[in-house]
């Protein structure tokens, strides 16, 4: 196996595919990199494979390639057709049997390229996979194999991720789709993703290292106040100016209502993030290990 065959497969699970009736693999991207990067892929591993490019009806551009290089990566595990009805159609053995292999690395990192986001909102940060399947009526309801392949791999790297139910939805022909959601979530699994895998796309490895670097762990559960602090920032603001950081002081400086703010402290406190003294009669409080700066 090599990096380019690993590119080449996660393109085809991802935005790509293979034609059912002509057996032709083609590759759609709005971003030219990344159609350039999947055609180098095809050339060095191929040789000098014919290829044409198209549009989509949506004006997205599209490569395309002959059928015998269609049939020689359906015969690694990969099918023909909508993507959508394929359950069992997972990342081929010999990928998950090889987790570390450069070549799985660049399939999960061209997947996640495709179809991965990097959510940073007040209350969910992680990297995320939804990959939508259709069931046909009274069809059995399974988890697609890729997310339960790529959660097996991610456990060799040390990566906890979890699938859970995105959306369901029932159409006219009394077809379900339903949208499944990989998520890698917690400052140490996104790390680890991020230093071991990575997305391929500069923007979303950067949006990533953003995150990254603003994430406290245990405050994922609380509304930012501002878009650029967060309750522990602004308390290690206040010792280092000198100022007793108390419920009332601290909802006065996050514009916060006082009962709300006295909760997210006993919560910090229990998952030691701060601690608290009783000075007189009232609790002052300080982060766990940091002192003022200064």
């Amino acid at each position: 196996m090599t990096p380019e065959f690993g590119l080449i497969v996660g393109g085809i699970l991802g935005d790509g595919g293979i034609d059912k009736r002509t057996k032709r693999p083609f590759y759609y991207s709005s971003e030219p990199n990344q159609i350039n990067g999947f055609k180098k892929a095809v050339l060095k591993t191929f040789g000098n494979a014919d290829f044409s490019f198209h549009k989509s009806i949506a004006d997205v551009p599209c490569i395309m390639f002959p059928k015998l290089i269609g049939e020689i990566l359906c015969q690694v595990g990969l099918e023909g057709g909508n993507k959508n009805y394929k359950h069992f159609m997972g990342i081929p053995d010999i990928f998950v049997e090889n987790p570390k292999n450069p070549a799985t690395v660049n399939l999960i990192r061209r997947l996640f390229d495709d179809d991965g986001t990097v959510v940073n909102n007040h209350n969910n940060r992680c990297v995320s996979l939804v990959s939508p399947t259709i069931f046909k009526e009274n069809e059995q309801i399974v988890q697609p194999k890729v997310l339960l392949n790529l959660k097996e791999i991610f456990k060799k790297f040390g990566i906890e991720s979890h699938i859970c139910d995105y959306n369901i939805s029932k159409k006219e022909n009394g077809e379900i789709a339903h949208y499944w959601e990989l998520r890698i979530r917690s400052k140490e699994n996104l790390q680890k993703f991020y230093s071991q895998i990575g997305f391929g796309l500069s923007r979303k490895q950067v949006k990533l290292k953003k995150v990254l670097k603003r994430y406290v762990e245990g405050l994922e559960f609380y509304p930012r106040f501002h878009a650029n602090e967060n309750y522990l920032a602004i308390i290690k603001k206040m010792q280092n100016v000198g100022v007793n950081v108390s419920s009332n002081s601290l909802a006065k400086a996050c514009r916060r209502n006082g009962r709300h703010i006295r909760q997210v402290l006993l919560d910090l406190v229990k998952m030691n993030l701060v601690k608290r003294e009783l000075n007189g009669n009232k609790y002052h409080y300080s982060l766990v290990g940091v002192a003022a700066d200064g």
